[in-house]
């Protein structure tokens, strides 16, 4: 991506996430980590009239994550009444000419 005088390298890493439900399944547990092998790196080119200069940065966050989720009330919802929109009275209209 060029941004002005900028030429910005990409940014990358590897992140990774496991996910189980529990509590007959009203229930999870996440546990996550960003970063995992340390290998995110940014840099930048920078190339104005006789300035050469680049740099690029290792950053050292790795990030640990543990969640969890419950549901609470009903787990089946239901079923919504069956209801004739004005959107629905126009098709048929279209439908008879």
């Amino acid at each position: 991506m060029v941004y002005a005088i900028f030429h910005m390298t990409p940014r990358y890493g590897l992140n990774l996430a496991l996910q189980k439900k529990i509590l007959n399944e009203r229930g999870k547990i996440k546990i996550s980590v960003r970063n995992l092998i340390r290998n995110e790196y940014m840099g930048a080119d920078i190339k104005y009239e006789n300035i050469d200069f680049f740099f690029r940065q290792k950053r050292d966050n790795r990030i640990f994550n543990i969640s969890f989720t419950y549901t609470f009330g009903k787990t089946t919802v239901a079923q919504s009444r069956n209801r004739s929109t004005g959107a629905d009275d126009e098709k048929n209209r279209v439908k008879q000419q």
